[in-house]
């Protein structure tokens, strides 16, 4: 009997990563960043991700309207379906979280490596963010 092959990205991560990508098309962006995928999981995971944001004192409204505003503001490169690439830093994430034991991405994964190192626009964008500066 075959063996049944399981995905290494749970169901949860890949509707993130797709999530992503439409946040990618509807910008008109050319990869996926960082920004495109915490949007995601805060579409996707409201409940997991609002416990997450409160145990590090982060606003997560007041996150998730400046990540739109960045993403708003970044350069428009194409309109249109095209494959969408993840950018280096982003790929890094997907690649660090597939490499950790359990090897298979979840979101809950996929949000704690994004904030365990975040890029410099996004530490900037989540101290802006951090409850004890409101």
């Amino acid at each position: 009997m075959p063996r049944q092959q399981t995905s290494i990205y749970a169901e949860s991560a890949k509707r993130i990563i797709v999530l992503a990508m439409e946040e990618v098309e509807r910008y008109g962006h050319h990869s996926i960043r960082f920004e495109h995928l915490l949007l995601a999981i805060l579409r996707e995971n409201r409940s997991e991700t609002e416990q997450v944001f409160a145990e590090k004192k982060i606003n997560s409204e007041q996150l998730e309207k400046k990540l739109k505003k960045s993403i708003r503001d970044g350069r428009k490169v194409y309109k249109g379906r095209v494959e969408i690439p993840f950018s280096k830093v982003a790929a890094s994430v997907l690649n660090t979280e597939l490499h950790s034991e359990p090897k298979r991405v979840t979101a809950a994964g996929l949000l704690q490596r994004i904030l365990e190192n975040p890029s410099k626009g996004l530490k900037r964008t989540l101290l802006k963010c951090h409850k004890d500066d409101l």
